[in-house]
């Protein structure tokens, strides 16, 4: 039951440093985004459009067949404005048939009637012209009708004759161009079936709106979404280069949201689709605030910076950064004091001293029977009759007892080592002083690393000696064992 609160508990804290992590994000994102406008920020953007015009190629319709021998009135294809009408005899007629002929009529949209016109048969049979030729009439527009008869001469008079003729109609159906010169130029865009009607994936493309523009955009003619009019236009966005904010100078000037290059202040264009509002930043659209300002906001020279204002501010001369530490950054022994230490800090771009006092800096510091330890910077005992293993130690023998250590022991190799530790603060470093010199000889058996790794290397050889008569009674035994 405790094990199953202390989870409850856990999970709870757990969700609401979630929820804090969320809501701190929010607050400063949001806050680092109302300084620039929404939308995507692009460059180099293209514009082209669609247009819904006739096709290249003349299309036919299925051909209707006179059943009556009177077609009623024929208008224009919903998907043209322009059209031709053929009418053709079908009939096969023999040689007892009376005369045939093709009669019709084109009224006009205004209410206007053309005079009826009569195309009689050219062949004959014994009893007249029966073979009659085929019929075009041709550039009918959109508002014009057609009535056509069939007929045939009998006893004086002319009778409709059925299943004698049919018609169809040519013409150049519309459909979507799409102009765009990085695409092809002017290309057909859309099938005969698809007409003048968008693909569901072009209208996030389509443009409704352009402002802040030096460039001239062509204009269009409609801002349908769905289907375009005869002879209508409608732009949309084709090739554009996402950029960075995090590139873009935003500023602000007379009240107007811009950026700054170059230092000249341009406003920020807009283009709205129906998909995105896009933010263009490139000095070929954007129209110029300003041409010419002292200098852009952030813009850094060696001895001044730019503020919002477009103003130069003088700035003083950084002696140090995380880049470039002071000189004497480490501690070393002062130059004004021996029982001091200093080093400098980069603080605010300056270097500033600090100082610590400690025992000693060299053995002068020390009374008699003591010498400095610069490891700690105190004064150590000097204890006779003491020395380090193969490490060096400035503070255990003299050299006079280096020398009797020598004669003592020849093998292990004492020798004294004379040494020098040059320090230089930072009086020293801009040449207000000298260096300090500390004395640092020390005594070191040199040879008592190589007798201990003899040594080593002596009770190797034995252990392999070992294994190795070891597995040579093995292989005996095996031998006797098979025999």
């Amino acid at each position: 039951m405790i094990k199953k609160k202390s989870k409850n508990v856990i999970i709870f804290f757990s969700v609401i440093s979630i929820i804090s992590i969320i809501l701190i994000a929010s607050l400063f994102f949001g806050g680092k985004q109302s300084s620039y406008l929404s939308g995507e920020y692009i460059q180099s953007p293209t514009f082209f459009y669609y247009e819904c015009a006739p096709a290249s190629e003349a299309v036919s319709s299925t051909i209707i067949n006179l059943n009556t021998g009177s077609s009623g009135w024929i208008s224009a294809p919903d998907n043209t404005d322009e059209w031709d009408l053929i009418v053709s005899q079908t009939e096969q007629t023999s040689w007892y048939s009376l005369n045939r002929r093709i009669i019709y009529q084109v009224c006009h949209s205004n209410g206007v009637c053309d005079s009826q016109v009569i195309v009689n048969g050219e062949s004959f049979s014994i009893f007249g012209n029966t073979i009659v030729p085929s019929v075009r009439i041709s550039n009918l527009l959109v508002g014009d009708k057609v009535w056509i008869n069939y007929q045939y001469q009998g006893f004086g008079s002319w009778y409709d004759k059925e299943n004698g003729a049919s018609w169809y109609q040519t013409y150049k159906p519309f459909i979507l161009w799409k102009v765009d010169m990085f695409g092809g130029g002017r290309t057909e865009y859309t099938t005969i079936k698809q007409g003048c009607n968008f693909l569901s994936s072009d209208k996030d493309n389509l443009l409704n709106s352009i402002t802040n523009s030096i460039k001239t955009i062509t204009g269009q003619s409609s801002t349908s979404n769905t289907k375009l009019g005869f002879y209508k236009t409608r732009n949309f966005i084709g090739t554009y280069v996402p950029i960075s904010t995090a590139n873009v100078n935003f500023v602000t000037y007379n009240g107007k949201s811009g950026y700054c290059l170059n230092r000249q202040i341009f406003a920020i264009t807009t283009a709205v689709t129906n998909g995105e509002t896009y933010r263009i930043i490139d000095s070929n659209f954007n129209t110029v605030l300003d041409s010419s300002v002292e200098c852009c906001p952030g813009e850094k020279e060696t001895t001044r910076l730019c503020n919002k204002n477009f103003q130069w501010e003088n700035i003083e001369t950084a002696e140090c950064s995380a880049f470039n530490p002071c000189a004497g950054a480490d501690w070393s022994p002062s130059s004004i004091n021996s029982k001091q230490l200093i080093r400098y800090n980069c603080v605010n771009s300056k270097c500033v001293s600090e100082t610590k006092d400690v025992e000693c800096t060299s053995n002068n510091d020390c009374i008699t029977g003591k010498q400095c330890d610069t490891k700690t910077y105190t004064c150590v005992v000097v204890e006779t009759g003491e020395y380090g293993e193969g490490e060096e130690n400035n503070t255990i023998l003299t050299e006079k007892q280096c020398i009797d250590k020598a004669k003592e022991y020849p093998l292990l190799g004492y020798e004294w080592i004379d040494s020098q530790t040059v320090s230089c603060g930072f009086l020293c470093n801009i040449g207000l002083s000298e260096p300090k010199v500390t004395e640092n000889s020390y005594c070191k058996a040199t040879f008592l690393t190589y007798w201990i790794l003899g040594g080593f290397l002596f009770l190797l050889l034995i252990l392999i000696f070992i294994v190795v008569i070891i597995q040579l009674s093995k292989g005996n035994k095996h031998k006797r064992k098979k025999r």
